[in-house]
């Protein structure tokens, strides 16, 4: 049999951090006699441990398989009872199959694990309590999570207490707990992410319809510092094939000095339909400042929506034919859409960090979606124009005027955000983001 750690005699202590659970229960509750029995039970920090990584791994198959939409299928009442009743039963049965693969692998007494999984199990049924739009398979996974990452720090602690034989030893295992504890806030928070997207049953929220034959104008501002001319043309090309009735492009080159770096780019625009190009320097702000700019001197007064396209975008032709028509909601301030890469293939380097970029759409955007907590990320994205002048415009005092634009937003009881599923460009591989605009 493979064991992942030695076997510990079943008799044999691993760590005196246990405590003891008294339950005491009535004969005459079950119709017997006055009177009462008590039961002992033995629990060990170290068998909730072990216990809540093995069923995390269960779990965690669970989730990446077709089982996890089992919870989404059976909901057959719709009672929110009889939903924690039926995941209790089925949480219930994981943790007895912990338990079981548990006892054999690591050789633990059967009574502390039987007494940690009746918490894993209160606790599943609390997360079950607190996130109804999951179902079942995913209130597991998360709860065992959870339990594993909880549990590991408290022993880590306890060790860190009893273990240590110096000042110098126990300051550098506090250091490293608060390492770990900081790495597990950040993981419990892509875990829900991750876990919500796999495992969601039912929306949170009802998703904005678009009105095919609502084209508002539509504003399109590009950000440019020191760019290669070649390739802002190339981005500009393609904003002029977006087959939309409505709409302009404004080309921002803000302290870029060499003029035969904007220059070519000018000379391209010059005369061209839709397109007008401007060239400032100095001026203050970075890219916040340039698009401020744009926005209160160079925008048409008919554009109601603004959107942002980074240099290095090639924009789909569909880009504002599928997204505009989401502003037809009035309570719609901004949009988000998916941005695709290209040119990454052939690199392990870049196949990652593609990878990564996706992930975060896919998970992270798409579950924030569902709590009207969504980012605009500074790209391929729409503001609609009344909002975004209602906070004032871009920050220029940060970094992240995107993101803190649109939180100012999505805190105005009408102007919210959404992130709907279309892929609007493509960006150049990997390019470092940053400012775009020299100071």
């Amino acid at each position: 049999m493979l064991t992942l750690l030695p076997r510990f005699p079943q008799n044999q202590a691993l760590l005196p951090l246990e405590g003891e659970i008294l339950a005491k229960v009535t004969k005459a509750s079950f119709g017997g006699d006055a009177g009462e029995f008590r039961m002992l039970l033995k629990f060990n920090i170290y068998d909730l441990f072990f216990l809540s990584f093995v069923q995390l791994v269960l779990s965690t198959i669970l989730v990446l398989s077709p089982a996890r939409g089992v919870g989404t299928r059976f909901r057959w009442t719709g009672s929110r009872i009889t939903e924690l009743f039926v995941g209790g039963v089925g949480a219930a049965a994981i943790s007895a199959v912990a338990c079981v693969l548990t006892h054999e692998l690591w050789g633990l007494p059967i009574g502390g694990l039987e007494t940690a999984a009746y918490l894993l199990v209160i606790t599943s049924v609390v997360v079950m309590a607190l996130q109804p739009n999951t179902n079942f398979v995913g209130q597991v996974f998360y709860s065992s999570y959870l339990s594993a990452s909880l549990t590991f720090i408290v022993y880590a602690a306890f060790i860190a207490v009893v273990a240590t034989h110096s000042i110098l030893e126990m300051l550098t295992a506090s250091l490293v707990i608060l390492l770990d504890a900081a790495a597990f806030v950040v993981w419990i928070s892509n875990i829900n992410y991750v876990s919500d997207v796999l495992c969601r049953a039912r929306r949170g929220r009802p998703l904005p319809k678009a009105d095919p034959d609502y084209k508002p104008f539509v504003s399109l501002h590009i950000p440019a510092y020191n760019e290669p001319p070649e390739l802002l043309i190339k981005t500009i090309q393609a904003v002029e094939r977006i087959d939309y009735p409505n709409f302009e492009v404004v080309v921002i080159d803000n302290n870029t000095k060499d003029p035969a770096v904007w220059g070519p780019v000018e000379e391209y625009c010059r005369g061209r339909k839709r397109v007008r190009f401007v060239h400032v320097a100095p001026w203050p702000g970075y890219k916040a400042g340039a698009c401020n700019l744009v926005l209160r001197r160079y925008t048409d007064p008919r554009a109601e929506i603004i959107g942002l396209v980074d240099a290095d975008d090639i924009v789909q032709p569909h880009y504002l034919r599928e997204t505009a028509g989401y502003f037809s909601d009035p309570s719609l301030g901004f949009l988000q859409t998916f941005e695709g890469n290209r040119e990454f293939q052939g690199s392990h380097y870049y196949t990652a960090c593609v990878d990564s970029f996706q992930a975060f759409y896919l998970s992270v955007m798409s579950s924030r979606n569902e709590r009207d907590t969504v980012p605009f990320v500074g790209t391929m994205g729409l503001f609609r124009r009344s909002a975004l002048t209602a906070v004032g415009g871009w920050n220029e005092w940060c970094i992240c005027e995107d993101t803190e634009a649109s939180a100012g937003a999505s805190c105005r009881p009408a102007s919210r955000g959404c992130s709907p599923s279309v892929t609007a460009g493509a960006s150049a591989a990997c390019r470092s983001c940053g400012c775009t605009g020299g100071a």
